[in-house]
């Protein structure tokens, strides 16, 4: 997918009168950060954002660089990005929220990551916008996030339970993500 975005860009087949629809500019910079082309993604903002239809330049840059930052580990850049995001689609919404909830984890900030998880739950459900299906998706996320952060390294059983528990939902965003922290505290007791 990636070698067919970059043929695509330079092509210029992708290009609608000169302008780069948001959804394969966000697409693109999702592929080259799920295969860690974190370089040519940040790159690629810098040199395709001004392609965007001018009403979503701003918007795009910040949210989509503030999602590369996440992959590089530049956190406290991740949120000062996500403070500029304006919430216009329900895909800004749950993304950022999403990301945000995922800098928290990694910083280890658990006072704020309790917050948010308690604010995006009341949101989730609040928000007439969002399939069921969506919201269910994203409560079992916010479920198991409040699980892990739960676990204790040294519960080895607690840990499988919840690895077991997350493998077999069905109906779960960020699974991989979710998979990953928990092999990492199990991989932090020597198991």
């Amino acid at each position: 997918m990636f070698a067919l975005y970059r043929i695509a860009l330079v092509r210029e087949i992708i290009f609608d009168n000169g302008l780069l629809n948001p959804h394969h500019y966000k697409n693109i910079i999702t592929v080259a950060l799920h295969i860690r082309e974190l370089t040519w993604a940040e790159t690629f903002i810098q040199d395709y954002t001004q392609r965007l239809p001018k009403a979503d330049q701003e918007n795009a840059l910040n949210y989509n660089l503030a999602h590369v930052y996440f992959y590089q580990k530049r956190y406290d850049r991740v949120i000062e990005l996500l403070q500029e995001v304006e919430y216009q689609t329900i895909a800004y919404a749950l993304g950022s929220r999403m990301l945000l909830l995922r800098t928290y984890f990694e910083q280890g900030e658990d006072q704020a990551l309790d917050s948010l998880l308690d604010s995006y739950r009341i949101f989730l459900r609040r928000n007439r916008l969002i399939s069921k299906a969506v919201k269910q998706q994203y409560l079992n996320m916010l479920r198991f996030t409040r699980k892990v952060v739960m676990l204790s390294p040294f519960d080895k059983k607690g840990i499988e339970k919840i690895r077991v528990e997350i493998e077999n939902c069905k109906s779960l965003t960020l699974k991989q993500w979710l998979l990953e922290k928990v092999g990492e505290i199990k991989g932090g007791n020597g198991s």
